[in-house]
């Protein structure tokens, strides 16, 4: 079979849409930890901000996406001519919700690590095991695991741990 334009096009639009499905279902498992996580750092007090603060990794996703989306649009979808008036305004603006949706992760993750900051060591404490009866969860690279008898000493061999009081909403002077 010959290399042709048209072979090496159809190649391109393949391995383009199996990158885009590859990348759907990886933002899938996005979702699925963000959920996991809200459900240790979200309250009932949780205010709109706690929220998508706990939805970062997802909002910034989806931004990412729709920027793709326009990429999609402007260099292979839409003639030239056809980025006049409302289309082109249509493009853009999607385009700025999308940086602000970036912004707010970047935003997020720095609450995070300022929420994460004041932590208390744990007395008496030499091993998970000692907190296994405590309904206590152990956060790793910001995985929550409840720890149990049967698991405690698989999470970690430290002898040194921390307290990291429940995220119930930002700090104050970041509304």
């Amino acid at each position: 079979m010959a290399i042709t334009v048209e072979n090496t096009h159809k190649i391109q639009q393949a391995i383009k849409w199996v990158v885009y499905t590859l990348l759907i279902i990886n933002f899938v498992f996005y979702i699925f930890e963000d959920f996991g996580r809200s459900s240790y750092t979200l309250t009932t007090d949780s205010r709109f901000l706690d929220w998508t603060s706990a939805f970062a990794t997802s909002i910034d996703e989806s931004a990412w996406f729709f920027l793709l989306i326009m990429f999609e649009l402007e260099t292979y979808v839409l003639e030239d001519e056809s980025w006049t008036g409302w289309i082109g305004n249509a493009v853009r603006g999607v385009r700025m919700i999308c940086f602000v949706l970036i912004a707010h992760t970047i935003y997020a993750f720095f609450v995070i690590v300022l929420t994460l900051q004041p932590t208390v060591l744990v007395e008496g404490a030499t091993s998970l095991c000692d907190l296994s009866d405590n309904a206590t969860a152990y956060t790793y690279n910001l995985e929550y695991t409840e720890i149990s008898e049967s698991n405690c000493a698989a999470l970690s061999s430290d002898t040194s741990f921390y307290w990291v009081e429940r995220i119930r909403s930002l700090p104050t002077w970041l509304d």
